[in-house]
């Protein structure tokens, strides 16, 4: 999918019909993690769609120990919401580029299968 909030790019449509599709997928439960740019990650943060991680791994303290070195947050607020991945060996062999970031989505009824998630993308 396409993102970006910049109304004169040429794929704006694209990108705003892009959008609706993930705003419903949240709103449905069905949409756990998003793995993304930092700009994207942020604009999520902001809207309020992402879990604090340091809640997630409340009861998974060896894993919390483990990835928290990793985690940031929105440049708007305290709330460590985001998980670099740069580091990730899976990452790192699927030949990414750039930084990429893993949010959890907030409303999400999965947590359990989150955190086994975050074990394998860190063993």
């Amino acid at each position: 999918m396409y993102l970006t909030n910049d109304t004169t790019d040429e794929k704006h449509q694209y990108a705003y019909a892009s959008q609706m599709k993930i705003f419903s997928s949240i709103d449905g439960e069905l949409l756990d993690v998003i793995i993304v740019s930092k700009e994207v990650l942020e604009a999520f943060s902001e809207k309020g769609y992402l879990y604090n991680l340091e809640d997630l791994l409340e009861k998974s303290p060896t894993l919390k120990d483990k990835i928290s070195p990793y985690f940031i947050s929105s440049s708007n607020n305290s709330i460590q919401d985001g998980l670099e991945l740069s580091n990730c060996k899976i990452i790192k062999n699927a030949g990414y580029q750039e930084s990429i970031y893993l949010g959890v989505i907030s409303n999400t009824p999965r947590k359990q299968q989150i955190i086994d998630y975050l074990n394998y993308l860190f063993h």
